[in-house]
């Protein structure tokens, strides 16, 4: 006796089968409302120095759907923006002097990455409260001022102590 497969599996089936050979789905393009709106909030995240933010926000309405002459002047201050955010790189080492990866950063109570890596990382300009943390030693807190404009500026972070004697 063969069995007929119930709808449901049918159902189940199809849905997988179509999810399976449907192209791959993409954000929505902005509207010209959405442009007009992120160029407007950019310009008060910019006045506020959230680079990063402003940059975000440009982006969206440097979209291939935005009007032309939105756009245009979006990817104009993109560039703009992207001159002005300071980026740092941390060097991140232990008491022995070894380099450390395992470290996550906070900036402000918001995590700006979850690994060192070597490479820069981008921060709004003014005064940040920066907290390291890497497994089994205490955090670390340093207080920064970020200068606009200011790429790959160096800053060392220690963790634990050198082990070398205290000089009386």
């Amino acid at each position: 006796m063969t069995r007929r497969p119930s709808p449901i599996a049918s159902a189940v089936a199809l849905a997988a089968a179509a999810s399976f050979w449907s192209p791959p789905t993409r954000a929505v393009d902005p509207t010209t409302a959405d442009c007009l709106a992120a160029s407007e909030v950019s310009l008060k995240l910019g006045n506020g120095h959230k680079l990063r933010a402003e940059r975000s926000q440009l982006l969206v309405c440097a979209a291939p759907s935005c009007p032309v002459d939105i756009r245009k002047e979006c990817l104009r201050r993109v560039d703009e923006v992207n001159a002005a955010i300071p980026t740092l790189v941390f060097d991140v080492k232990d008491g022995s002097g070894a380099d450390l990866s395992a470290v996550k950063v906070t900036v402000d109570g918001e995590v700006l990455a979850e690994r060192i890596e070597g490479t820069p990382l981008s921060v709004d300009p003014g005064e940040h409260s920066f907290v390291f943390e890497t497994p089994g030693q205490p955090t670390v807190t340093r207080r920064l001022v970020i200068r606009e404009s200011e790429k790959d500026r160096r800053e060392p972070i220690t963790f634990g102590s050198s082990g070398a004697p205290a000089s009386p």
